[in-house]
């Protein structure tokens, strides 16, 4: 059954208590699902790109900055950002939290891409977003993140064997695609476009 983190909760809580559940494809999504729901998930080892650049180092330290902030967060953020955070909502949850909380400063946890839509609701509010993120999100369109060495989710909807010289997909033309790279295990991904981009 596919979901999105605006009705995962209410799928997850239309089974039965005794079925079984694999949750992917985001672990953090299936985390903060099985904490509002007290089920137990079995949950698949990848992450959205975007929203795991946001850390919890980074986002005290713009809360420092900016005290009188809000901080929202969507729930594909690792559990440790979501603990900071004043609300946590998909993302029209979160277009909806800006619309009415009385607050003029947000520090958006999120995909770059909502922030227009914000602004249009909200001329008003300051919207504050890390930088380092908005680039990740700038780059082009993720295809493959892993927590697994020797091993990728690809566009193409298989699971494949990497080269460990060469840190690419199997299925993903030299031509076409370009790897991103961190030391094993943390993670592995492929964008689409000219030139990598290190994370």
């Amino acid at each position: 059954m596919i979901c999105t983190s605006s009705n995962a909760e209410k799928i997850v809580n239309s089974f039965p208590k005794d079925t079984p559940i694999v949750f992917a494809p985001d672990r953090h999504l299936g985390a903060w699902v099985e904490k509002k729901t007290g089920r137990n998930l079995v949950k698949w080892p990848g992450f959205c790109i975007v929203h795991e650049q946001f850390t919890e180092r980074q986002l005290q330290k713009l809360k420092v900055r900016h005290p009188e902030a809000k901080l929202i967060a969507h729930p594909e953020c690792e559990a440790s950002v979501l603990a900071l955070a004043d609300f946590v909502g998909s993302t029209r949850g979160l277009l909806e939290y800006v619309k009415t909380s009385p607050a003029k400063s947000f520090i958006v946890a999120t995909e770059v891409g909502i922030l227009h839509l914000m602004s249009k609701a909200r001329p008003d509010a300051e919207l504050i977003r890390r930088r380092r993120a908005a680039a990740a999100i700038a780059a082009s369109a993720l295809t493959c993140v892993s927590t697994r060495w020797k091993s990728c989710t690809c566009a193409c909807g298989t699971a494949n064997r990497r080269s460990r010289s060469r840190r690419t997909c199997a299925c993903a033309p030299s031509s076409r695609w370009s790897a991103c790279w961190r030391s094993p295990p943390r993670a592995f991904l492929s964008l689409r476009g000219s030139g990598g981009h290190s994370v």
